[in-house]
């Protein structure tokens, strides 16, 4: 194990003195996430209630946070990235009695290749053509909190799920200063979406009660982020590269 953990020791510093840049990104941004089979899991949990419960938040869209390493190789940075979302939901009713209320929180990370080509606009402006792709572990917890008078009762089911996912996009960038540049980024994600299943559990899949249909993941949508790219070259004292059409 050794042997292996200083061979790819050397590897990695041996692209890092050979080739011209790398870099660290980071970003953040909003997602117009679709969703249509959590908004039908709400309406089927509440339509099984015994009682005219309300839906009061149903998976609004979300804020992503994602990071990357990138490799300028051949004429394109290529890449790992990784990326966190959350979104979620509730379900609530309250009387004389008591009160009664069921969380739905979903989120999910990912983790997969980059690669990106850049080419110059104008002047120090740049534009970026990019393509992720890798695999989507994702996660539902439904949590239900019954109190009536002063008895309390808590019940919660934990689901997951891995997929895998693409998503094309194009960058802005600009430089501040020679190691930093800031920018934009506009992206589809495509969450080529499995069913939940519970925990530690492949074969108990979760479907909704007054369909039978399975209940899936679903990321889709369109993403707008700001980015921060972080270029390390003072360190290893390279040069950036020149990047041309």
């Amino acid at each position: 194990m050794k042997k292996l953990i200083t061979t790819l020791l050397f590897i990695c510093l041996g692209i890092v003195e050979m080739h011209s840049q790398i870099s660290i990104s980071l970003q953040t941004g909003y997602n117009t996430v679709e969703k249509p089979n959590l908004n039908e899991l709400n309406q089927s949990l509440l339509e099984a209630l015994p009682f005219q419960a309300g839906i009061v938040d149903d998976f609004p869209d979300y804020v992503y946070f994602q990071g990357a390493f990138l490799i300028y190789l051949q004429n394109f940075d290529w890449g790992i990235n990784m990326a966190y979302t959350s979104t979620g939901s509730r379900i609530s009713y309250e009387d004389y009695s008591g009160n009664y209320t069921q969380d739905n929180f979903v989120s999910a990370f990912n983790i997969g290749f980059l690669i990106q080509k850049r080419f110059r606009l104008s002047g120090k402006h740049q534009g970026i053509i990019f393509l992720e792709g890798g695999s989507v572990i994702s996660f539902l917890t439904i949590e239900e909190n019954i109190l009536i008078g002063e008895v309390n009762e808590n019940y919660k089911y934990d689901f997951e799920n891995t997929s895998f996912y693409i998503s094309p996009g194009i960058k802005y960038q600009y430089p501040v200063y020679d190691f930093l540049r800031v920018g934009l980024s506009l992206s589809y994600f495509l969450d080529l979406n499995k069913e939940y299943h519970l925990k530690n559990n492949d074969n108990a899949i979760l479907t909704l009660e007054n369909s039978g249909t399975k209940v899936k993941s679903n990321w889709d949508g369109i993403r707008f982020g700001i980015l921060a790219e972080f270029y390390i070259k003072s360190i290893f004292k390279i040069e950036e590269p020149e990047y041309g059409i």
